[in-house]
């Protein structure tokens, strides 16, 4: 949640070098011919992805928030799961709706329904995530300690 507030604390103009870094630094990486092209067409290149690049962050930081929200509610034993994940859920999403409204007081920034929709859906996929990670581990411990094996 920190690292979230921080981001969104910075004004436009920071965070726009910080997400064109990203795309130069993964442009190097999986573009080959990157540095040969022309000061001109690498700034096309790294504005036309940074939509995608701001989105997928959104995406991902309140995926990987809802995750760990899952595990913390989760440890509770005398919680439901589905209740867990519920006020996981509640938790990162007040806290998106709160985010957006703190943009809309840092310059250059604004505040989007369209954020919060897409936190919301990174949000069900972490826990989506989460609930097959804790099955998988069931499975495995299951498996492993012969819970699993056919009895003849």
């Amino acid at each position: 949640m920190t690292f979230i507030f921080i981001m969104s604390h910075q004004p436009a103009d920071v965070s726009t070098a910080q997400s064109g870094g990203f795309i130069e630094f993964a442009a190097k990486v999986f573009l080959n011919d990157f540095e040969e092209l022309s000061a001109e067409q690498q700034e096309e290149i790294i504005i036309s992805y940074q939509l995608l690049a701001r989105k997928a962050a959104h995406f991902s930081v309140y995926m990987a928030l809802a995750f760990l929200l899952s595990g913390f509610f989760h440890s509770f034993k005398c919680l439901e799961k589905a209740c867990g994940y519920i006020f996981a859920f509640l938790i990162a999403f007040v806290f998106s709706c709160s985010d957006e409204i703190h943009q809309y007081f840092i310059p250059g920034r604004s505040c989007q329904v369209s954020d919060v929709l897409l936190d919301a859906s990174g949000m069900i996929f972490g826990i989506l995530v989460f609930i097959i990670f804790t099955l998988l581990i069931k499975r495995f411990r299951g498996v492993s300690s012969g819970e699993n094996e056919i009895r003849q």
